[in-house]
Formats: C-alpha cells, structure tokens, sequence
C-alpha cells in the first residue's frame, strides 16, 4: 500500500489516546450514576470530570494538527455513499467530543460542584449557581454521549466492513485490525445496555403520574408552628416581628475536595419576641423544614436527605430556641440557645447584627444577619463511611439573613 496512503504516526496518536480515553470514559459515566452515593462514587466523579476535560484539550490539539497535517484523501474504492456517511460521522464525532466534556463542565458549575483536572487545578466555573441549567446541561451532556456511542458504533462496523468484506486497506491506514475493532465494539457494548436502560425506564415513567398539592408541587409535612411553645403568656413577650420570607434566608456552606459548596433551607418558620431594651423578655424559635433542602442538584438534595445524612423520614425538622441575649455592642448581640438537629440537641451561642429601621407609615422594620459555625459531625451528620472527612468536610458555615416586621400589639 502508498504510503501516503496512512496516516502519519501523530494523527495515529491522537486517534488511539483519545479512542481509549472515550472508550473508557463512557461505561463509566453511564455506570458511575447508577450506584449509591458514596465516598467512592464521589471518587469515580473526579476521574470522570478530569478524563473529560482531557478529551476537550486532545480534541483541540488534534483539530489544529489536523489543520497543519491534513488527513489523506479516502481511497478511490470508497462509494460516494460511504465517504458522505464517514464524513457525517466525523463531524458528529468532533461535535461530540467537543460538546460532551464543555456541557459536564457547564452541568458541575451550575450545579455547584467541584470540577478538578487530576487534582492539580480546579477549574472555573462557567456559569453561576443554576438548578436549571444544571438539568438541561445534564440532559444535553446525556445526549452527547448517545451521539458519540451510534458515531463510534458505526466507525468501527465501517471498518470491518471494509476490511472483511471490501479487502481494503482502510482499517490498516490507522493501524487497526479486525481484533482491536471487535474489542471496541465489546467496550461499546457496556454504555449502549446503560443507556438502553435509562431510555427504558423513561418511557416506563411517561405512564405514571405523580400526586401533587394544588399549586403543582410536592411538599413535605408543613412546619408545626412554635408560636405555643416559646410561651403561653403573650403579654409577657418583647415585641413580636413577623419575617419576611421574600428577603430572609438561612443559606449553609460546606468543602467537598476542597471545593466550597453552598446550600440553602426553602422551608422554615421563626417565632420572633425582641427588643433591645427588654432582652430578658425576648425569645426566639426557628423550625427548619430539612425536606426543604436547596444545594442546587436535585441529585445531591435527595442524598442529603438519606440516611447517612440528615435522615427526614426519622428526623424531619431542626429546631433552634433561644435561652438567652446579651448586648455587645449597639446593633450587635449575642443569643444562647439550644439546636437540635438529627435527634441530637447542642448548646449553641453566636453573635448577630441587628439594624432597626422606621418605614414611611410609621411602622419598624428589622435586618438581622449572622453566621454560625457548627461541626457536622457533632450531629451526626454523615454517618458510616461519611464520618471520613477526607471527601467532605466538618465544618459547615450557617449564613442567616431574617428582614422581618413590627407585628401589630394583641
């Protein structure tokens, strides 16, 4: 055969590294969201991000060899019908291989999760905090690897088909043979049963329908109130304020590889009795609904919720009531309470600010911002292999941020 016919040892190169790198790196990802969440599937996460973010820089190399090195021509015994399909399939490829690592990356960006190549850097996010687009980059990301399994599939049956039935030289140009292709028809074999599955159970869901509240959502056990038990004697209370819930928050940070990962509690109430001038008479309780957990991954919100973790189903509710106040400065507090969390109750003190405003009409309103450092663990927060931790950490940062309103006397 003309030489000049092969493809020279660099372009070789590229073909193989990356054939191996996809080969390796779609049953994993089709694998590695089927099993539990755990310290290991964490683990396969960090491999997979940073094989995908090499894929995205040998492809860019290999589209500028490919430039200084063009490829050579198709072999005059391929039909025009073969050299339209081997031309689609090659810009399905680099589509593909180009869309697939850009749309993980943009999926762990929007969804707050860290995106390290092998551990030597960590790098940007593309794309602010998102639970949105971290679905619909999920399902492009998904989709992407559909393409590149039916490109790969048919690369490699038109590659035996011309060596086995043809007899021509083009599984040679690349330095193939009819084993190697049977072994990546093989590897293939592994993420099209995967995503058939997935595909499968879709369509088995489209039958279903979900029972939801009257607004079309789903909503856990609502918050008891706790307005009886801070106290029974109203008139004794500093003034009441009743939170704004538009403009408050109770938001959390935490580390997972060393990667800040924020959160937030959609669902809590707060009983609210204060005055600077009265601190003995004022008292607050906070009820979190823990269902209502936000970390921007609808994946990693039902972990939260599991077992290991804050366990809803046994433990649905956190609950912080105050003991006592003391002043440090003007506008600056300090209240002791007592929070209970995962069944496990722990002395807590911090400090807060307290900014007291009057509105146009006459009436107070309140900002109140603070931030609590708690240890996970202390709570029991991350049981079993969790209590490792190398993966996630155990210190969590509570952000609270309340605006609340003067409440009318009884």
């Amino acid at each position: 055969m003309d030489q000049s016919q092969n493809f020279n040892p660099v372009t070789k190169a590229f073909h193989w590294s990356m054939a191996l790198v996809i080969l390796f790196m779609l049953p994993l990802g089709f694998w590695m969201v089927s099993i539990p969440f755990s310290e290991f599937k964490l683990d396969l996460y960090f491999w997979h991000k940073s094989f995908g973010l090499l894929v995205l820089f040998l492809v860019g190399l290999r589209i500028l060899w490919r430039v200084v090195k063009p490829i050579p021509p198709e072999l005059e015994t391929h039909a025009v019908w073969e050299r339209f399909l081997s031309k689609t399939v090659r810009i399905v490829f680099y589509i593909s291989m180009i869309g697939m690592p850009l749309s993980g990356w943009v999926m762990s960006s929007a969804g707050d999760f860290p995106n390290s190549f092998f551990g030597l850097f960590e790098m940007p996010a593309l794309t602010a905090k998102d639970e949105q687009m971290f679905e619909l980059s999920k399902q492009v990301h998904e989709l992407f690897a559909l393409a590149l399994i039916v490109a790969i599939g048919l690369h490699i049956a038109g590659g035996l088909k011309h060596h086995l039935i043809d007899r021509d030289p083009t599984l040679k140009r690349m330095g193939a043979s009819p084993a190697i292709a049977v072994v990546g028809l093989v590897l293939l074999a592994v993420p099209t049963y995967f995503a058939g599955m997935d595909l499968l159970e879709d369509f088995s869901k489209r039958g279903q329908v979900e029972v939801q509240g009257a607004d079309g959502s789903v909503t856990s056990e609502p918050v008891e109130t706790s307005e009886q038990a801070v106290t029974d004697n109203q008139d004794a209370l500093a003034q009441e304020w009743i939170v704004d819930p538009h403009n408050s928050s109770i938001d959390f940070t935490f580390i997972q590889y060393g990667k800040e990962i924020s959160g937030r509690f959609e669902n809590w109430t707060a009983d609210i009795y204060f005055d600077p001038q009265a601190l003995e008479q004022s008292a607050v309780k906070v009820v979190i609904d823990i269902a209502g957990i936000d970390t921007g991954s609808a994946d990693r919100n039902e972990q939260a919720k599991g077992q290991d973790w804050f366990a809803v189903e046994e433990y649905p509710q956190a609950v912080f009531e105050s003991r006592s106040f003391s002043e440090i400065e003007p506008n600056r507090f300090a209240v002791d309470g007592t929070l209970t969390l995962r069944g496990v109750e722990k002395d807590v003190s911090f400090p807060f600010s307290l900014e007291i405003a009057r509105d146009g009409d006459g009436s107070r309103s309140a900002l109140m911002q603070a931030e609590l450092d708690l240890k996970r663990l202390a709570f029991g927060v991350g049981q079993n292999q969790w209590e490792s931790t190398d993966a996630i950490g155990n210190d969590v940062t509570v952000s609270i941020n309340v605006h609340a309103n003067e409440a009318f006397k009884r």
